[in-house]
């Protein structure tokens, strides 16, 4: 969030977009692999820019997290993952 707000504000700089979600990967050679490298690439490209959007297993797990606020988007259809309820995430 703070590399978003901080870009956001270099004039001419695309404003960045982030995805984040959770759960088993594979490491290999540097890259990873797996269902939440593949999700948090589908909600990359549906949020907006400025924005980060989050699944429901990454809002469960910072829940407790005072510093941070959740917006619900409802479900969006991804494809290969069908409908995946997403969340805005925010500083509080």
């Amino acid at each position: 969030l703070t590399l978003i707000d901080e870009v956001s504000s270099i004039p001419d700089i695309p404003k960045l977009k982030c995805g984040l979600a959770s759960g088993m990967v594979i490491a290999r050679a540097g890259d990873l692999f797996g269902a939440p490298v593949n999700l948090a690439k589908r909600l990359v490209a549906t949020a907006r820019p400025g924005s980060a959007l989050v699944d429901q297993a990454t809002r469960t797990a910072l829940a407790d997290e005072e510093r941070f606020r959740f917006t619900s988007l409802g479900k969006r259809h991804l494809k290969g993952f069908g409908h995946v309820r997403t969340f805005r995430l925010r500083p509080a």
